[in-house]
């Protein structure tokens, strides 16, 4: 005999024992209980059911309980994710940000997880004084700070620019990237005079016939400085 026939029948013997059940036996759910009568068909219904979910495959509960969580994950999901409030020293506009918003979107990570992303590298930075930088370089510090901007920006490309600029954050940065100009600018003089030793003014519009001088596609800045200040040095 099986547990549902025991149980069906244990309850007919009770029935039987007392006639019409007026009160709801402790073992019997409420929900099975109706109009003073237990019912059998509602009990017998829910056994089957409950045995028929526990038989189901322990794979097929897995994927089930999967898709669920996955269901809920992409809910949290925003289509585009909105930055945090940072900190104006900060550039937003990086190939690292929209690294981070590919790799959040590509692991379907929340708006939360995103800000605490920024929020994380944020913290992981120096915190730097800008006015106290700036009282360190002196009464011209802003324009000492503005060539070296443009220097870094003529020079380097948008890759490069990011990690120069936050160098440039301190006044120690400043100064080594001026030393650095100042070392190129001695080497180029160096060349220079090299370049123009014993050229007469002939070998100089010679030279300016090369591609590298007059045609825009070919130009060479270094090559067209070089015979620049040839020149001038021929007419001081």
């Amino acid at each position: 005999m099986s547990d549902q026939e025991s149980l069906i029948n244990s309850e007919q013997e009770a029935k039987d024992e007392v006639g019409e059940v007026a009160e709801r036996p402790e073992w019997l759910p409420e929900k099975f209980f109706k109009d003073g009568n237990p019912d059998y068909e509602g009990l017998a219904k829910s056994y089957t059911e409950a045995e028929t979910y526990i038989g189901k495959k322990k794979e097929d509960l897995t994927t089930e309980i999967k898709t669920q969580l996955e269901e809920e994950t992409l809910k949290a999901v925003p289509e585009t994710y909105v930055l945090p409030e940072i900190p104006d020293t900060y550039e937003t506009e990086t190939p690292l940000m929209d690294g981070w918003k590919t790799y959040c979107k590509d692991n379907k990570l929340s708006q939360e997880a995103f800000d605490k992303g920024i929020d994380l590298f944020i913290q992981s930075q120096p915190q730097v004084d800008i006015d106290g930088e700036k009282k360190k370089l002196g009464e011209n510090a802003n324009q000492r700070i503005e060539a070296v901007s443009l220097w870094v920006n003529k020079n380097f490309d948008e890759g490069q620019r990011p990690m120069l600029e936050m160098m440039c954050s301190t006044s120690q940065g400043v100064e080594a990237v001026e030393k650095i100009m100042g070392m190129l600018q001695n080497s180029m003089s160096q060349t220079t005079d090299n370049f123009i030793a014993g050229k007469t003014k002939e070998d100089l519009q010679e030279m300016m016939k090369d591609r590298r001088y007059w045609h825009a596609p070919s130009r060479d800045e270094t090559y067209i400085r070089q015979i620049d200040s040839a020149f001038e040095k021929l007419y001081k």
